[in-house]
């Protein structure tokens, strides 16, 4: 892992026992990519490109705006000046800006607001996602976080319809239920995710901004389930036919 935390935010937890609205500010970290010597060239070459992409994947800065009642996750694009231009930067936007993240906890409502061949709103409830808390305890700046695990449905179309293991660090001494991406409902602020290679966690905390959050509306409206059912399964046996052979 190739990421620090800024040490400064941590002194600010006692004010969040009356904070009702802020916005988190979130970084992200993946595995390696590894070669070896009896890779080819082209191989080699390919391990290359997809380090490549995490460096920049790295480079990339997330807001969580929130106030008492609902929260948005999203890419904060405007902090991306200077690496627009690079190589693999859109494949990186198309996996990681391509969605936005409405939370609602009165409501029980998640929403994604994914932009791919259309516009989809993806609705689910926040109740869906189980945590089992464990015991597991790990300082993060001499401040105690906990390990929660989450089985989470999932689909892609290598894979198909499968199980993944989300794996968070709360911070009880950050009384905020929020977290990357749409996870939350912990006792304690998500300060670190994993979600299968990538790692979000947090960098800083702005205590100053009262950001206006907007619930996205524009879109297909579809249940997770519904969405899923549109993701092709590829496998060997139709594999030419999606590449158009």
């Amino acid at each position: 892992m190739r990421y620090t935390y800024l040490i400064i935010f941590f002194l600010f937890f006692n004010f969040f026992e009356g904070q009702t609205s802020g916005t988190l500010i979130y970084r992200i970290t993946s595995e390696e990519s590894k070669s070896n010597e009896e890779n080819s060239q082209h191989m080699q070459g390919f391990f290359s490109f997809m380090n490549s992409l995490d460096r920049l994947r790295d480079s990339l800065f997330f807001n969580l705006d929130f106030n008492d009642k609902e929260s948005i996750f999203f890419l904060d694009k405007k902090k991306n000046i200077g690496i627009s231009n690079e190589k693999g930067y859109n494949v990186i936007l198309k996996s990681h800006g391509s969605s936005r993240y409405y939370r609602n906890d009165e409501e029980r409502l998640l929403i994604e607001e994914l932009n791919s061949d259309a516009l989809y709103l993806i609705k689910s409830s926040v109740d869906s996602c189980k945590w089992q808390i464990t015991k597991e305890m790990k300082k993060i700046n001499n401040y105690a976080c906990f390990k929660a695990i989450a089985k989470v449905k999932s689909k892609s179309p290598m894979k198909g319809e499968h199980i993944k293991e989300v794996e968070a660090w709360y911070c009880p001494e950050i009384a905020i239920n929020l977290g990357p991406l749409n996870y939350g409902g912990l006792p304690g602020l998500i300060v670190e995710l994993k979600d299968r290679k990538f790692t979000y966690y947090l960098y800083s905390i702005n205590l100053n901004s009262n950001p206006i959050i907007e619930r996205p509306f524009k879109g297909k409206v579809v249940t997770k389930e519904q969405y899923y059912n549109m993701i092709p399964h590829i496998t060997r046996e139709n594999f030419n036919e999606y590449i158009g052979n």
